[in-house]
């Protein structure tokens, strides 16, 4: 299904978080690009996204929450020091990189036991997730190891029969790549560093007792 302009922003949300919660596959427009989102509980839509990208499972998916609560259901050795700098940087184009919990599927992890986890800004996005309510996969809209798509015409022709449903953003797209840091080690590792590299460096060297 396409949506474009589908009548005011709450019903639009109303239904993404409806094909979410019966375990559909969405496009969506995320805070800085395109992407293809499902419920990360729900093995079957999991595998459909790798079908539709053509993504290997043992590179894992990113997670986004609507707030810190969900780092329990998604991870291990969550405390208090973790807790800190997710109040310190969420939300924000902050990925934390955790150890997942055992009952979360290989197609989620990658079978690396690693899970990516953000807690975005964007507006739309924490509207949906607390509709649903619950968390959504986040990968990039292109076929694995291929560039970024901005095209929505591009977009339509690639997925727009895989998926249930395409909801197009009112504005264009485009942002930095979050900051991406390793929690599953110590000290803890950054992988890249996007917006807020520095501001997380100073903060991991100061303030941070990692215990993870």
């Amino acid at each position: 299904m396409w949506v474009d302009d589908y009548g005011s922003e709450f019903e639009v949300i109303e239904r993404a978080a409806e094909v979410v919660r019966k375990g559909g596959v969405i496009l969506y427009p995320s805070d800085t690009i395109y992407g293809l989102g499902c419920d990360p509980f729900c093995e079957s839509a999991v595998r459909r996204i790798l079908h539709i990208k053509k993504r290997p499972c043992e590179k894992g998916l990113l997670v986004l929450v609507s707030s810190p609560e969900w780092l329990e259901r998604l991870a291990r050795g969550v405390d208090s020091d973790l807790l800190d700098i997710c109040e310190r940087f969420w939300p924000g184009p902050l990925t934390l990189v955790l150890k997942a919990r055992p009952e979360l599927s290989r197609e989620l992890t990658g079978g690396a036991g690693k899970i990516g986890v953000r807690w975005p800004a964007n507006p739309f996005l924490q509207e949906w997730m607390e509709r649903i309510p619950g968390p959504v996969v986040s990968t990039s809209a292109n076929l694995s190891g291929g560039e970024v798509i901005t095209s929505v015409r591009e977009l339509k022709e690639l997925f727009g029969s895989d998926v249930d449903l395409f909801v197009q953003s009112r504005e264009p797209l485009g942002g930095t790549p979050s900051t991406v840091v390793d929690f599953t080690c110590t000290p803890p590792e950054i992988l890249r560093q996007g917006p807020l590299g520095l501001q997380v460096e100073r903060y991991l060297a100061s303030d941070f007792r990692s215990t993870v």
